[in-house]
C-alpha cells in the first residue's frame, strides 16, 4: 500500500513535506486537502509518490537512509518563500500578526497555527527572511538573546566569526536564486534595512526579482539592484550556508 504518515502535535504541511522529501503542494493535492493551515493530530496522510510496492534495502542502504541529511540550497529557499508568502503573505503586513513556523521565535507558542505575539504595527522584513531560512533548514540570524532574528541592517555581519550563517557575495554576476539581499537605508535603528529573498539571478542591467515583506503583505516584486545600490547607503548579497541542527 502507499506511503503513509500520522499528523503528530506541532506537525505543519510544509514539515511532513520536508521531512518526505515532497512539497505542500503535493501534500494538498495527494490527500484533498482544503485547508492546508488546518490538519488534524493524528489523521493518516498518504506521501504523494510512494509506490504501492517495495524491494527490501540491503541494511547498509537502509541505515544510510537513516543517517543521510539531505541537501539544501537555493532552491528549498526559494519554494519556501513562495509558500510563506502564498499562505501567510498578508500575515507579514506591517499591521498584522505574523505566523511563523519557528519554535524558538519568542511569543511563538504555537507554530504557523496562532499569531506570534508582540507583532502588531511592526515592519517584518527580517522575520520573513528568517522564517523562510528556518523553513527552508537553515539557521536564521538570531541574537544570543533567544527568540528574535536579527535587525536587516545588522545581518551582513553574520557572513562571519562564530555564529557565521552567511557567504558574502561580492559580485552581483554571481548572485542566484534563494541569496539574500540586504539594503542598509541611510540613518541607524531598527526600520533602517531591508531583506530580500532573491528569485532570479541579477541581470546585467542590474534587474532582479525577489520576495519581502512589505507595509501590506509579503509578495514577489520586480526590482534593480543598481537603482538601490545608488539609493541606500549599503547593498550585500548573502548566501545561506548554515544549515539547521534538529538533532
Amino acid at each position: 500500500m502507499p506511503s503513509q504518515v500520522t499528523v503528530r502535535s506541532g506537525d505543519t504541511l510544509w514539515r511532513i513535506a520536508r521531512d518526505n522529501n515532497t512539497t505542500v503542494d503535493a501534500l494538498v493535492r495527494a490527500n484533498n486537502i482544503t485547508n492546508p493551515n488546518s490538519i488534524r493530530v493524528g489523521a493518516t496522510l498518504v506521501l504523494p509518490g510512494a509506490s504501492d510496492s517495495f524491494e527490501r534495502a540491503p541494511a547498509a542502504a537502509v541505515n544510510a537512509t537513516h543517517t543521510a541529511r539531505p541537501v539544501i540550497g537555493g532552491a528549498q529557499v526559494v519554494a519556501a518563500a513562495k509558500a510563506r508568502a502564498e499562505m501567510f503573505g498578508n500575515h507579514y503586513g506591517v499591521p498584522s500578526k505574523l505566523f511563523s513556523p519557528n519554535p524558538n521565535l519568542a511569543f511563538n507558542n504555537n507554530p504557523d497555527r496562532s499569531g506570534v505575539g508582540g507583532t502588531v504595527n511592526q515592519w517584518k522584513c527580517n522575520q520573513f527572511g528568517g522564517d523562510v531560512l528556518y523553513q527552508a533548514g537553515f539557521e536564521p540570524p538570531m541574537y544570543s538573546k533567544p527568540g528574535y532574528y536579527v535587525i536587516a541592517e545588522e545581518w551582513p555581519n553574520y557572513a562571519r566569526g562564530p555564529n557565521r550563517c552567511f557567504d558574502l557575495i561580492t559580485d552581483m554576476s554571481q548572485a542566484r536564486p534563494g541569496d539574500i539581499v540586504i539594503a542598509d537605508h541611510p540613518g541607524e535603528g531598527a526600520a533602517t534595512g531591508h531583506v530580500r529573498v532573491l528569485t532570479s539571478e541579477i541581470a546585467d542591467d542590474g534587474s532582479f526579482s525577489s520576495i519581502s515583506a512589505h507595509y501590506d503583505a509579503a509578495y514577489e516584486s520586480a526590482e534593480n539592484f543598481l537603482s538601490l545600490k545608488s539609493q541606500e547607503e549599503a547593498m550585500y548579497i548573502l548566501r545561506p550556508v548554515r544549515v539547521r541542527n534538529d538533532d
